[in-house]
């Protein structure tokens, strides 16, 4: 009778909703994992190749010669073993962000490939493979997914850049330390935040865009630091310029 219809019908429901929830329990589960693996997997790199400290023979941590604080080692031998296309490393001790940097023959390959070319979800902080590897562009641009935990360039819209944060760079021959200095929400269509060079007078309002009192280029550089914003239609980015270069 009817009764036994919309209760058969109710049943039938109860199933589906069960179903639902442990297909949805069993995403939840994978998503969390690869988090879980992506982060593990930079976490145990970090701590093989990346030391910050370096304890002086008196006991003290020695400071570089630029006075930009304790002095790390990046183990760049052990990095470039692992996968020749690891160009450098970026630390934003604000953030605690510590993550090699990778250069492709595309900027497509680390967006879904670690450091160790492993393939990964989370993919690596990798440079646009138009820049020089050793940062000497008037603008290297650096990209990373915004991931939900904060992780890879997750983390950047906390960065307040009126208090003008470092961003650190390593490479094999150099220290490079830039200032964070402008923070914004761009379409993904504004193909002029990713230019690697310039004519000397757009270069010029570039920089001036950025920080309004420089007057002149020379020796100018800057890195723009690039994610997602939780939408196709538009990327947040970040620029920094250069202040202290331990080879210049």
């Amino acid at each position: 009778g009817y009764n036994v219809k919309k209760d058969r019908l109710w049943s039938l429901f109860l199933i589906a909703t069960v179903i639902f929830m442990i297909v949805c329990g069993c995403r939840l589960i994978q998503i969390v994992l690869r988090y879980q693996e992506a982060d593990r997997l930079y976490d145990d790199i970090e701590k093989e190749v990346f030391e910050p400290d370096i304890p002086a023979e008196d006991g003290k941590n020695q400071k570089d010669e630029n006075d930009t604080g304790v002095k790390p080692t990046v183990d760049f031998h052990k990095l470039i073993s692992i996968n020749e296309d690891v160009v450098g490393w970026i630390s934003i001790p604000e953030l605690d962000l510590e993550y090699p940097i990778t250069q492709g023959e595309d900027n497509e390959y680390y967006l879904h490939h670690a450091y160790n070319r492993e393939t990964n979800f989370a993919g690596s902080i990798f440079m646009d493979y138009r820049n020089m590897e050793d940062f000497q562009d008037q603008n290297t641009i650096l990209y990373g997914h915004n991931m939900l935990n904060g992780s890879m360039f997750g983390s950047l819209k906390h960065l307040d850049v009126n208090t003008r944060p470092k961003v650190i760079i390593y490479t094999p021959d150099s220290i490079l330390e830039y200032e964070a200095v402008d923070s914004r929400i761009i379409g993904v269509s504004e193909a002029k935040y990713y230019q690697a060079s310039f004519q000397e007078e757009e270069f010029l309002s570039v920089l001036q865009e950025i920080c309004p009192e420089i007057s002149k280029i020379e020796g100018e550089r800057i890195l723009t630091l690039s994610t997602c914003n939780g939408n196709s239609a538009q990327r947040r980015i970040m620029r920094c310029r250069l202040v202290r270069d331990s080879n210049g």
